[in-house]
């Protein structure tokens, strides 16, 4: 289950995030200050190379809603 949760996020989070960052006319450190991360672990998760933590996430979600 796991396996496929991190799929999930990795295929579908990166082009969420994508748009979201390119709606607020952010740039990549930017959003990655947002979301409480290094500029490195935001662009892995952004080119969908990486799953977010669940904290990612849940700040992802306060965030845009």
């Amino acid at each position: 289950m796991r396996q496929i949760t991190h799929s999930v996020i990795k295929a579908h989070f990166c082009k969420h995030i994508t748009l979201t960052r390119h709606k607020y006319k952010w740039t990549k450190r930017k959003m990655a200050e947002a979301l409480d991360m290094d500029d490195r672990s935001y662009a892995y998760i952004e080119n969908g190379e990486s799953a977010c933590s669940a904290a990612t996430l849940v700040l992802y979600l306060v965030f845009v809603l």
